[in-house]
């Protein structure tokens, strides 16, 4: 996600951007990574996917709530 905060032409990190990923809630239970790169097991823990297709979905999922696309 800090990728999409940089700023390649002009060589500099987006400090809104910046501040806008350091105020998500990181934690498994938040609501934007259920059923991406978060799934509950059947066990009722949480489990991370570490598949290109939930990280490509959850980044979405992240930048739509954000504002940036």
């Amino acid at each position: 996600m800090l990728y999409w905060t940089y700023e390649k032409n002009d060589n500099y990190f987006d400090v809104q951007k910046v501040s806008q990923l350091a105020q998500l809630d990181w934690s498994r239970r938040n609501s934007i990574w259920e059923n991406n790169i978060v799934r509950k097991s059947t066990n009722s823990d949480y489990e991370v996917q570490n598949r290109p297709t939930a990280i490509v979905e959850a980044v979405k999922i992240v930048k739509i709530i954000l504002g940036w696309i």
